[in-house]
């Protein structure tokens, strides 16, 4: 092969993955909106069908949205995974360490709640308190 041929195949190897990966990345950021219109006609169960298996780099958005769902059914310990996962990967998102801390209330754990509401306050001081959470004198 000469030296063109080779450049012209390399060349062609880049646009193909490239849109390979394009193809995929849209299709999970529509994973995405679908589960989150799901999320908020209150359909719990679908929103989770939707993001299974999502992961990279819509997976962030995919485990905020599955502690969501699993939230507002009552399965708090897998919310409080989910959560703990994406303040991992995400722990300046104010949004996040306030829902992460709210499921630690509700799990009872009062002291690690108190910490992650710190955490939320302290990136965004305006935040509201939500109930539970008493404002510090």
């Amino acid at each position: 092969m000469n030296a063109s041929r080779i450049s012209f195949v390399t060349v062609a190897l880049v646009c193909a993955s490239l849109g390979i990966y394009l193809a995929v990345s849209s299709r999970g950021e529509t994973r995405l909106e679908r589960a989150n219109a799901h999320l908020l006609a209150g359909r719990n169960a679908e929103t989770l069908d939707e993001l299974e298996g999502l992961k990279g780099e819509t997976g962030l958005r995919a485990a905020a949205l599955r502690g969501r769902a699993y939230r507002n059914g009552g399965r708090l310990e897998q919310a409080r995974r989910e959560f703990q996962t994406a303040v991992r990967r995400d722990p300046n998102n104010w949004v996040l360490q306030r829902e992460y801390a709210e499921v630690l209330l509700r799990l009872g754990e009062r002291a690690k709640a108190r910490a992650r509401m710190s955490k939320a306050k302290a990136l965004n001081p305006r935040m509201a308190l939500p109930p539970g959470f008493a404002e510090a004198k």
